[in-house]
C-alpha cells in the first residue's frame, strides 16, 4: 500500500510542477478550437468530483 501511496504523491508533484503555464496553455489551446471552429464560446462540462474542483 504505501508503494502506491508514494506513486500517488509523485503523480501529484508533477501535476503541480507548473500549473501557471498548465493553465496558460490549456487557455490557449481552448481559444484556438473556439476559433478554428468558428465558434463564439465553448460549455466545458464537469462531474461534481474532484475535477470539479480542479475546473
Amino acid at each position: 500500500m504505501e508503494a502506491a501511496e508514494g506513486k500517488n504523491v509523485h503523480i501529484l508533484e508533477e501535476l503541480n510542477r507548473d500549473i501557471e503555464n498548465l493553465s496558460l496553455n490549456l487557455k490557449k489551446f481552448i481559444k484556438e478550437q473556439v476559433s478554428v471552429f468558428k465558434k463564439r464560446g465553448v460549455v466545458i462540462g464537469v462531474s461534481g468530483g474532484i475535477d470539479s474542483a480542479v475546473a
